[in-house]
């Protein structure tokens, strides 16, 4: 019985990454082509792509204890032109907020 869950659980385990992967190659197709339609638009349409990478625990520790302990998030949220190519990353930690009295 444990085989046939195990068997079960991989298949499901296997049709969740094929469908990830499958969601992934739609997205970066579209991606190309909204890049192509920019281009060709030479200046009259502006597309942009926001993405918030990975954020950064401080410290950097490999320490499981410290790596909870942690009270300090690092963000790096990009936008890139699609047209140019160019990317604006914004860089700033959680602490950083605007404080209204």
């Amino acid at each position: 019985m444990s085989k046939a869950k195990s068997a079960a659980e991989k298949k499901e385990v296997e049709q969740k990454q094929a469908i990830h992967v499958s969601k992934g190659d739609a997205f970066f197709t579209q991606m190309r082509e909204v890049t192509v339609a920019v281009k060709e638009a030479a200046g009259t349409v502006t597309a942009i792509c926001f993405d918030y990478e990975k954020n950064l625990a401080l410290p950097i520790t490999n320490t499981g204890q410290e790596y909870y302990k942690s009270q300090l998030w690092l963000h790096n949220f990009g936008v890139q032109d699609m047209a140019t190519n160019q990317a604006t990353m914004f860089v700033y930690s959680e602490h950083y907020t605007l404080v209204r009295d």
